[in-house]
């Protein structure tokens, strides 16, 4: 799904990020930091295989370590591996830096943590951990679904492409000729496309995936600095999370759908997804329209998205561009492409069972649960309604969960997903899954993340947040 390119920045509050390239030494392992959890999953690691026996932690599900070798070879045009650097998602949000590092650090020697905290959920933090080592990388993951300071951590490996390379920030709507000519002088340059990252640690920013005909290319532009507008570009072999396709497949999906999309900039703030459809139905037979708001109050960010059946409406949209909404003199440009999903989200496992729940997003801050119960009680018995709150305010997070009493409800509530309006406002509706239960009867509950759809779980409220 295309996204306006100025969008994020706007809608999303910033990320604090920092990268500590410091090895912390032994001598600060008394930090007020492993706060006792930490102590005893790492004595775990360092004896052997993860248990569960006796030591209060949620046993993991199995998982299958590949070679460090290419690992999509049906992808002919981009071969992918193991990298050294994986993703975690649990710790608190006040968790510091050091503490993150000497918790990975009886895995391994790490060479780099990228910690990321966002400013509007504060009881949880994310980031990156490289080590030195493939071996570091096998023991880190055996943490997956532990507790640790009294939360369940997840920690997921990335895969590399030997042949690409992600470039950034660079200027907004930047020509791909430009960048390809900053890198052929590494080698030849087969592909290059340019993107505004929605969520993650470059939400907010355009960035560039940089396609060699040879590895050996990718190679010499790690190790050349590059600068554009005087100012040095980051160069890091591109990543993903999801080791089956590869993100230039996905673009291809992404290309498709913002030929036929187009962005609306500085619209009125009483223009929901009901009006901006109608301002644009003239050019034609619209699948969705779709007004960003703010995640915190709900309220508009005067930025919109249409997607058209046919790409000849799009020209047609683009004449629209100075016309007049309520005495707001309106812009309209073509929608650029967004970063592959893939980059961020792992496939959904196969070991996860539907349930009778749904997933709705972008709700009304003002909706209580009696009227969410009586909106979706046209599609059949409801069990229990949970409203999504802020732990510090109490305050609702735009967002809930509802259970129905026979499955087939749920069945015909996705059906409505985009196409059900709150008070002008479509919203987001998306099948919940749950674990699948072992033989023993009993759920795995291990690592929570079906991410097939970047809504399908209660673990990654960030990830529908960046589509609010």
């Amino acid at each position: 799904m295309s996204r306006p390119s100025s969008l994020v920045s706007a809608a999303v509050p910033p990320l604090r990020h920092i990268i500590l390239k410091k090895k912390v030494t032994a001598a600060a392992r008394p930090l007020h930091l492993l706060r006792q959890g930490l102590t005893l999953a790492l004595a775990r690691i360092s004896a052997g295989p993860l248990s569960a026996s006796g030591s209060g932690m949620r046993a993991s599900r199995p998982r299958t370590i590949a070679a460090f070798s290419t690992v999509a070879p049906h992808v002919p045009h981009s071969t992918m591996r193991r990298s050294t650097t994986v993703l975690f998602k649990g710790f608190p949000g006040d968790v510091s830096r050091e503490e993150v590092e000497v918790f990975f650090s009886d895995c391994g020697d790490v060479r780099n943590v990228t910690l990321r905290v966002y400013q509007y959920i504060t009881e949880i933090s994310s980031g990156y951990v490289r080590f030195a080592s493939q071996d570091a990388v096998d023991r880190a993951l055996q943490l997956d679904g532990k507790e640790a300071l009294g939360k369940p951590l997840h920690v997921s490996e990335l895969f590399e492409h030997t042949d690409t390379i992600n470039v950034g920030p660079t200027p907004r709507h930047i020509d791909k000729a430009r960048v390809k000519a900053l890198f052929s002088s590494c080698g030849e340059v087969v592909d290059v496309q340019v993107h505004t990252t929605l969520a993650g640690f470059y939400a907010g920013k355009s960035y560039a995936l940089v396609r060699f005909a040879s590895p050996s290319s990718v190679a010499k532009a790690l190790k050349r600095p590059i600068t554009l507008s005087g100012k040095r570009l980051y160069v890091a072999r591109a990543k993903q999370r999801n080791p089956n396709v590869s993100l230039w497949d996905e673009y291809a999906h992404i290309h498709e759908g913002a030929a036929r999309s187009v962005s609306a900039f500085d619209l009125p703030p009483q223009v929901n997804d009901i009006r901006l459809k109608a301002e644009f139905e003239s050019c034609g037979e619209i699948e969705h329209a779709h007004v960003w708001r703010a995640l915190r109050t709900g309220t508009s960010i005067g930025v919109g998205w249409i997607r058209f059946s046919s790409p000849e409406s799009v020209e047609k949209a683009l004449q629209l561009n100075g016309k007049t909404i309520d005495g707001h003199c309106i812009r309209v440009h073509p929608a650029p492409p967004s970063r592959p999903a893939i980059m961020d989200y792992p496939a959904r496992p196969t070991e996860y069972e539907q349930t009778k729940k749904i997933f709705v997003g972008r709700l009304p801050h003002d909706i209580d649960a009696s009227r969410l119960r009586r909106e979706f009680e046209r599609f059949g018995r409801i069990s229990d309604v949970r409203l999504g709150q802020r732990h510090e305010t109490g305050s609702l997070r735009g967002f809930a969960y509802i259970n129905f009493v026979d499955p087939r409800s749920v069945e015909e509530a996705v059906q409505h997903d985009g196409k059900f309006a709150i008070d002008g406002f479509t919203v987001k509706i998306v099948r919940d899954y749950a674990p699948k239960k072992k033989p023993g009867g009993s759920a795995n509950t291990g690592s929570r993340e079906p991410d097939g759809s970047l809504y399908d779980s209660q673990h990654r409220t960030e990830s529908w947040e960046y589509d609010y």
